[in-house]
């Protein structure tokens, strides 16, 4: 009588256990058939550009419901809009960058040069290459976002 209690036992868990491993295998498919439609989607309105309304309907005929569709394409138009934003902020900012990139690469530029006259004197000399390479970059950033406005 235990044994086929037993048996009754094993065999009610491993079902139940059964179901709810495919159910789970199920919930991770649609994660990550969302997940994939996610980078598609980016993919196709960041970086190519292509229109909201087209990326959509290859979102719908990927199985997504509108709900699933309407937070991807939310959270995309978020991303593209933050980055136009950035972008415009860094050409309002060109000209800022341009000055004080020149006064960084040029102070240090100064200070290195001081530091080596007085170096026979004071037995040690200074190399101020983290203002000179910040200076650079900041002037080399300037310059190209400067050019874009132009453009």
């Amino acid at each position: 009588m235990e044994a086929i209690l037993a048996i009754v036992i094993t065999a009610i868990l491993f079902c139940f256990f059964i179901r709810k491993g495919k159910n789970e295998i199920s919930e991770q498919t649609t994660e990550d058939v969302i997940n994939s439609a996610y980078a598609e989607a980016y993919k196709l309105v960041i970086k190519q550009k292509k229109d909201i309304n087209e990326v959509d309907h290859i979102l719908e005929s990927k199985g997504l419901d509108e709900s699933q569709r309407n937070s991807i394409m939310v959270s995309l138009l978020q991303i593209r809009s933050n980055m136009k934003n950035q972008k415009e902020q860094r050409i309002a900012n060109a000209s800022s960058d341009i000055l004080y990139g020149g006064i960084w690469c040029i102070c240090g530029i100064v200070l290195t040069c001081l530091s080596l006259l007085l170096s026979d004197s004071i037995g040690i000399g200074f190399l101020f290459w983290g203002a000179i390479i910040y200076g650079i970059q900041r002037f080399v950033r300037g310059l190209f976002y400067k050019f874009i406005r132009m453009s």
